[in-house]
């Protein structure tokens, strides 16, 4: 895992390489969570083209932003449940 600044980190789950980065602070075990999950939603969810490409947390907001990146337009339906297990 390398950082490359105090805001952002990369991190690896399954197949997919990840950013994480927050706005006013360090990634901390709540962006890992919300990208595991997300990770978790997408493998069983989606096609093996789709993968999480970034996690982006606002702490003046408190709003999570999850970034998937595919070349499957089906892939696109799995937004709607990624967005409702985020909320959850």
């Amino acid at each position: 895992m390398s950082n490359c600044g105090f805001y952002n980190e990369w991190i690896t789950v399954g197949s997919n390489r990840i950013l994480l980065e927050c706005k006013n602070s360090f990634p901390a075990e709540d962006e890992r969570f919300i990208a595991d999950v997300a990770v978790k939603v997408l493998e069983n969810n989606a096609t093996d083209m789709a993968r999480v490409v970034c996690v982006y947390y606002d702490d003046e907001t408190c709003t999570y932003t999850v970034t998937v990146a595919s070349t499957k337009e089906e892939d696109s339906a799995v937004e709607p449940l990624l967005t409702s297990v985020r909320q959850f």
